[in-house]
């Protein structure tokens, strides 16, 4: 059977909700004699290739920061997210901001014009759902507000044309409301995350509701094998635990290695999307490593060939990858790690949303002051699922590589031509 990788992954705030999606039969590149398409990049401007860095550097920077907080709490715990997703989320709530705050995020981000961070997550959101017709990604954007409140035209407008938003209103004021999103929350996640509002706790008397899914579903290019017994995992605690495996060869990847950590890159389809697993050296964590040097970590593989500094090498040859069978659940409430990114402007519950109207401004609403998420991995020799929600009540062969993967690890799903980073993992507890 062919490995499939999915992930859903969600990430909802304050009152609201979007979509969009692929067409099932797209697919990038010209057609090879064997009949398949091959990887064609997307060719970005100078502009675009600046705005693609800044916002990778804001999507490791999340990533980092919840990191942090689940490594050092009393029990540690896995980090999951889709820095894509949330990126996506940001951006249209950095919309609905007064000048002020967007200046102030702006500035943190390093962007100069929210016109071209709105084209341009357009275009390559776009291209990320077409990149390659072996993946199947899609994405949805949603936004819901008060039917006693109303919404600017422009900043709707704004949410459809670049966000492909569906712009909605709801009755906040009954269950009704609760109903209505969790209805869109089951649609767009296919049923795999709990609701997003729970009836007990309702209603919810909040101005408006902001929400952002997406799917991501790949075929390896070569499937991995299921191994026969069980084999040791050492969690972060330093307990062991016994759990399936299953193996992969790849002869046409390659590996970057130093003294704290080893690095590859194991492709789905025609090579557009890429499955990348660091490793650390015995006695490092995932975390050490992040605070270390988190832009190496995740670097494109072509940009680690080349170099040469002392403790670097890098490996042709081919891998073997032995990974953990999984299936994760995990409840989060993420807001320190939003604050410790730098969005804490963004979390007061009691900012002016201007330019998302009257239904930003009445009352005191802005980005809840308690996030949480949801989230679910199921990786086995048939696949990966990753299912993931944020929201709030406001809202191996002789000369191959080795890769043993025994002990906590990171891995992420990177697309090739834009690096957009559209999952991240830090696996430090298996049971």
């Amino acid at each position: 059977m062919k490995w499939l990788i999915k992930m859903v992954a969600a990430v909802v705030l304050g009152s609201a909700c979007t979509s969009c999606s692929s067409d099932e039969d797209s697919g990038n590149g010209p057609i090879n004699p064997n009949g398949e398409r091959v990887f064609s990049p997307l060719t970005l401007t100078p502009a675009e290739v600046k705005l693609g860095v800044d916002i990778k550097k804001v999507g490791i920077g999340l990533f980092q920061a919840e990191s942090e907080v689940n490594s050092t709490a009393i029990a540690p715990k896995n980090t999951l997210v889709s820095p894509w997703n949330q990126y996506m989320f940001l951006a249209m709530l950095m919309n609905g901001a007064n000048d002020s705050i967007q200046e102030k995020v702006m500035a943190r981000q390093g962007i100069t014009s929210m016109e071209e961070m709105n084209a341009y997550m357009k275009r390559v959101t776009e291209y990320l759902m077409r990149a390659d017709a072996r993946v199947n990604m899609s994405s949805f954007n949603g936004f819901w507000y008060d039917n006693n409140l109303s919404v600017s035209p422009s900043y709707e407008s704004l949410l459809r044309d670049f966000y492909n938003a569906e712009v909605n209103t709801a009755d906040f004021g009954s269950l009704d409301g609760t109903y209505t999103v969790n209805a869109w929350g089951k649609k767009v996640t296919q049923g795999y995350l709990d609701d997003f509002l729970q009836e007990e706790e309702g209603p919810f008397h909040k101005n408006y509701f902001l929400a952002s899914a997406m799917v991501f579903e790949g075929q390896w290019q070569k499937k991995f094998t299921r191994l026969n017994g069980a084999n040791e995992f050492h969690n972060l605690d330093g307990s062991t635990v016994m759990v399936s495996m299953m193996n992969g060869e790849f002869s046409d990847a390659n590996c970057y290695t130093t003294d704290r950590f080893s690095k590859t890159a194991i492709p789905y389809g025609n090579g557009a999307y890429s499955m990348n697993i660091i490793l650390p050296v015995n006695g490092v964590t995932p975390t050490e490593l992040l605070r270390e040097n988190a832009e190496t970590l995740f670097a494109d593989m072509e940009e680690l060939r080349d170099r040469n500094g002392e403790n670097e090498r890098w490996i042709d040859g081919g891998v073997s990858v032995t990974m953990p069978i999984m299936d994760l659940k995990a409840d989060a409430t993420p807001n320190l790690a939003f604050v410790g990114a730098g969005y804490g402007s963004l979390l007061d519950r009691y900012i002016a949303l201007e330019k998302m109207g009257e239904c930003g401004t009445t009352g005191h609403y802005g980005l809840p002051d308690s996030v949480k998420s949801q989230i679910h991995v199921i990786i086995n020799e048939e696949g990966t699922k990753v299912i993931s929600a944020t929201y709030s009540g406001m809202v191996t062969s002789p000369g191959r590589y080795w890769f043993n993967i025994d002990r906590p690890f990171i891995c992420y799903i990177s697309e090739k031509s834009t690096n957009a980073i559209v999952f991240a993992a830090v696996i430090n507890v298996l049971k």
